[in-house]
């Protein structure tokens, strides 16, 4: 098993007992205790769980943005479901914004199936996939490398983005509330699809339902902002009385 699958299913394990000791890793991995310490090293570099004496502890809750590797093993049967709900939107020849969200990026292999398209993001992990086909015009933006989200990121960024028009623009978000609208735990990611929204014809949210009703530190946009919302659950029952006002559309399965 790959260093990175094994830290990735370490977290998963962590996530469920809430705490983990050394010994225990070694029994469930086949792993050396000094491997186990190194994966467990690697993890709290990406600010996932907290080392103590003989293992490590899960760190839970606050506005903080959650690393790539944590959000890429979260609710993957919902992501997928609203990313082939999303693809619906999709034709040959399209110029699309796609942000560096692990939801977004399940749309990458619905692409995969449509010519000619125009690709601007500022994720990692989005790009090296669109990569690997041939008729897909992809665009980078400049900017800083932020590791822990595999994005590109910060006013070079948006400068770059603000460069571009898009037919649609596909974002995710920490949390999404009626009050509140789109929020994220960083502020430079609400920046970045701020200005991805204002530069598109079509804005269209990617949104599972475990992120209905939360509220993050930086407000993105109002709902008024978008044009559809697309999730894996139909709209809260609690929200019907007002959601109309906000002019956008939601899609479920």
């Amino acid at each position: 098993m790959l260093s990175y699958q094994r830290q990735q299913e370490i977290y998963e394990l962590i996530q469920k007992k809430k705490t983990i000791t050394v010994p225990q890793l070694c029994s469930q991995f086949f792993i050396s205790p000094a491997t186990a310490r190194r994966d467990l090293t690697e993890l709290e570099k990406n600010g996932l769980i907290r080392r103590n004496h003989g293992g490590a502890v899960l760190l839970e809750g606050g506005n903080k943005e959650l690393s790539v590797l944590s959000r890429q093993s979260e609710h993957m049967k919902e992501k997928n479901q609203i990313a082939k709900l999303a693809s619906l939107f999709l034709k040959d020849n399209q110029a699309l914004f796609l942000d560096p969200s692990s939801t977004v990026c399940c749309l990458v292999p619905q692409l995969m199936q449509f010519h000619n398209m125009t690709v601007v993001t500022n994720g990692l992990h989005c790009a090296m996939a669109l990569a690997q086909k041939n008729d897909i015009r992809l665009f980078m933006p400049s900017g800083q490398l932020i590791g822990r989200t595999n994005s590109l990121l910060g006013s070079d960024t948006l400068e770059s983005i603000q460069k571009f028009n898009a037919d649609i623009a596909f974002i995710s978000c920490a949390g999404l509330s009626l009050a509140d609208g789109i929020t994220e735990a960083n502020v430079e990611q609400a920046r970045l699809k701020r200005t991805m929204l204002d530069h598109a014809q079509i804005r269209i949210l990617l949104c599972d339902s475990s992120k209905l009703g939360k509220t993050y530190f930086c407000k993105t946009e109002g709902l008024s902002a978008l044009d559809y919302i697309v999730s894996d659950q139909p709209l809260p029952q609690e929200w019907e009385p007002d959601f109309s006002q906000f002019g956008c559309e939601w899609i479920c399965p």
